[in-house]
């Protein structure tokens, strides 16, 4: 939905709040400028951003190390489930693990080369990365760490190409953002959810990706100084990661650390190697088979049914309370309450807000309609307990059970793991609701619902 709105220029979409960085949404709402927002595009972004990864751990595993070491690294990664998962996923994961691997792996290859143009690289990289995910930052500390270690033989311009050009670049955008968002919002968003998740963390690595946690665990002999710079990288990353509040998808930078250690393990194996790599993917493809086939059409299919029953009613305007998985398929342009913050920015801005959909409370945009339909899931709970009432006033017209990615019921501390997922379309006759058509026009400005207009 962000991705829309700057692909509208504003007009539609939901307008970028800065809960991420911007940089992936501009991707997006690139291709959505060029082809339009079609969701097909985010999981094609991911395959591509993926293979672009393989291909950089292979190009920068040989400068680092050999090609053996390489390929056995892109073994232990490729079928290790956070990969299965994030390459086809749709969400950002995999053009930040390009970028976050990348600057780290050009850092190391400038340690060797002491080459200026490599530790520019890593600045480049490191400052895309921040442009992509908050948890990018922590890339300065690792090349703090290793640089001061060789402060005595590394090339002299690496503190500024890969520390200081990143933090002035990336000034202007935290300017923003706390100028914006404000501190009491990011206190509440960031730091309020703070906590000792380390043994969390370390249960994702084991469950998504255990082949290469094992074998990285086990490499203890014939080390090189190259793998103790990827044990500091691993540890600084996750006693970082270990403070946040426990998403699975934040530890993915860690895997192709852990895939090259274990590569060594692996190369160093002698006349075990074949035996111990073959199990390794056997294993690793057997734990994430359920991941590699796991489809579903039903988001498409709500849509597609939204669609139907906006045409056969002849509906303008209708609200829905459903996920940003579903949101992004559904048809029409999402309205905006006038207290939203992007709104008030747009008084400032009037850019922003040209030709966007502003709605008011007291506004009731239904009464021109004779009919209007509202999709629930069950995810917003407590929604439909504060509002049963109201929704019972409509009739169900059609329900869905949908099956989520295999990966999110593995998750232990996922919230939602054992809430069932249904989504319900109800059909709201005017004539029937009476002054209840207000209470149902005035659910579009809480925050876990929205309001569609498809009119033309």
């Amino acid at each position: 939905m962000h991705g829309r709105w700057f692909a509208s220029g504003g007009a539609e979409g939901k307008p970028f709040n800065f809960q991420t960085p911007p940089l992936y949404q501009l991707m997006v709402g690139g291709l959505f400028k060029i082809g339009g927002p079609h969701p097909i595009f985010l999981p094609i972004l991911a395959l591509v951003f993926s293979i672009l990864t393989v291909y950089a751990l292979y190009y920068y595993g040989r400068r680092i190390y050999d090609e053996r070491t390489a390929l056995a690294a892109i073994a232990v990664f490729i079928t290790s489930e956070f990969f299965l998962f994030f390459s086809r996923s749709g969400l950002s994961e995999a053009v930040f693990l390009l970028f976050f691997w990348s600057a780290f792996a050009s850092f190391l290859v400038g340690l060797n080369s002491g080459r200026t143009r490599d530790f520019l690289g890593a600045g480049i990289f490191t400052v895309l990365a921040m442009y992509t995910k908050y948890s990018a930052p922590v890339l300065l500390p690792i090349f703090a760490v290793i640089g001061g270690l060789h402060r005595k033989s590394i090339n002299r311009k690496w503190f500024w190409l890969t520390i200081v050009l990143p933090t002035l670049v990336f000034l202007p955008y935290l300017f923003v953002f706390i100028r914006y968002v404000t501190p009491p919002v990011i206190a509440e968003r960031h730091f309020l959810i703070l906590g000792l998740n380390h043994l969390r963390f370390l249960y994702y690595l084991l469950v998504f990706a255990p082949a290469a946690l094992i074998l990285a665990a086990l490499y203890s002999s014939r080390i090189q100084k190259t793998d103790y710079y990827l044990y500091i990288a691993f540890l600084i990353f996750f006693v970082v990661l270990g403070f946040y509040r426990p998403y699975f998808r934040l530890a993915y930078p860690l895997i192709p650390i852990l895939a090259f250690l274990a590569g060594r393990f692996l190369i160093l194996s002698g006349r075990w190697r074949p035996y111990l790599l073959t199990f390794s993917v056997l294993v690793s493809l057997a734990l994430g088979v359920r991941t590699v086939i796991y489809r579903s059409r039903i988001p498409a299919e709500i849509a597609a049914e939204v669609g139907r029953s906006i045409r056969d009613g002849k509906i303008g305007y209708y609200l829905a309370a459903v996920p940003p998985n579903i949101l992004a398929y559904l048809p029409g342009r999402l309205a905006l309450p006038e207290d939203h913050p992007a709104v008030r920015l747009g008084r400032r801005f009037p850019s922003l807000m040209r030709g966007r959909l502003i709605i008011q409370p007291e506004n009731n945009r239904l009464i021109g309609q004779d009919r209007t339909i509202f999709l629930y899931s069950t995810v917003m709970d407590p929604f439909q307990s504060e509002h049963d009432g109201l929704l019972n006033r409509g009739q169900r017209r059609r329900i869905w059970d949908f099956i989520d990615a295999p990966v999110y019921y593995r998750d232990i501390f996922n919230p939602l793991r054992n809430r069932k997922q249904l989504y319900a379309i109800y059909w709201f006759e005017h004539a029937e609701m009476k002054e209840d058509l207000d209470r149902l026009w005035r659910l579009g400005f809480l925050p876990e619902c929205q309001v569609f207009n498809n009119s033309k």
